[in-house]
């Protein structure tokens, strides 16, 4: 062992193979884990202590599987939590969730829209966004109990991509060559339509900066439109019919991964500043922390880039 080798603090045995990213929410990590074989229609949360790594609870979902996690902090109470949501994985047997669990595993409080599909979870502004159903945008207030819930009806097929909000406005993917922009009290703003292939979906979430929005389709193509009026204003197809991992911009540049490694585009025009090359593909969004750029790749292999 050298003085570079990490030396591990503690490990805990999950078991069962992780199929999200972990979440840190207060002392606890929370991790979504699916068991083999017969068993795997059950998507569970484990929850252990971050500084011991010692399991605290389980929670179990049958027939459904974990669609997205994030952490927040609920004011009144000077709680933190994990707002979890789960979409059917059965069309006879299983059903949607949107949960929020304490450190404890108490559920603080549930959506009651009995939809059988959740999209991943937004949290901002003291308020969680997500994608319900086929149709409907749902926007709960945690700091008043989950009671207080708004539900815009969307006249398109949503994707189970997260919805992108900003300035007061949700871009919305979809399970089809369209992508929405929807004011939070419910009025349209756009409608970007791709003149494509019916199979061709915009149902990613979109990443954008100041003044432009940027978006992916599943046949590898990249869009930049102007966030204001949804006019595209360039379009690349460095894919090759090849899907794209979600977008992420850093204000002057965008970060697409293909089926080669990490592209590096300019925000401006799409043109190529650079391309990292791995052996096989990156299909998750990179992570921008900083001046550094995280990604993973199908290579089995975590990378750090300047």
């Amino acid at each position: 062992m050298t003085a570079d080798t990490p030396v591990p603090l503690w490990t805990s045995d999950a078991g069962q193979s992780v199929i999200a990213p972990p979440i840190v929410f207060g002392e606890t990590l929370l991790l979504a884990s699916q068991p083999a074989g017969k068993q795997g229609q059950i998507t569970s949360l484990q929850a252990f202590d971050l500084a011991s790594g010692e399991q605290r609870w389980t929670h179990d979902f049958e027939y459904s599987a974990v669609s997205g996690m994030q952490a927040y902090h609920l004011a009144p109470r000077e709680q933190d939590i994990a707002v979890v949501t789960a979409s059917s994985s059965d069309f006879l047997r299983g059903e949607g969730a949107m949960l929020a669990f304490d450190q404890d595993g108490q559920v603080m409080w549930q959506a009651t829209d009995g939809e059988d599909r959740f999209s991943a979870p937004v949290v901002m502004d003291r308020q969680v966004y997500v994608l319900a159903g086929s149709n409907k945008l749902l926007i709960v207030s945690p700091e008043q109990e989950g009671d207080s819930e708004t539900r815009i009806q969307l006249d398109a097929s949503v994707a189970s991509a997260a919805p992108l909000i900003m300035d007061g406005t949700a871009y919305i993917p979809c399970r089809k060559p369209e992508l929405l922009a929807v004011e939070l009290s419910g009025d349209l703003c756009w409608r970007f339509k791709y003149q494509s292939n019916a199979r061709d979906w915009l149902d990613t979430t979109p990443a954008a900066n100041e003044e432009r929005l940027f978006v992916v389709s599943s046949a590898g193509s990249v869009f930049a439109l102007e966030r204001e009026s949804g006019e595209m204003l360039w379009q690349i197809s460095p894919g090759g019919k090849w899907g794209l991992s979600p977008p992420v911009a850093d204000g002057e540049r965008l970060y697409v991964g293909f089926r080669r490694g990490l592209l590096a585009l300019d925000a401006n025009n799409g043109r190529d500043l650079w391309s990292f090359e791995t052996e096989r593909p990156v299909v998750a969004a990179p992570l921008v922390i900083h001046d550094t750029l995280y990604i993973v790749s199908h290579d089995h292999n975590l990378y750090a880039l300047d």
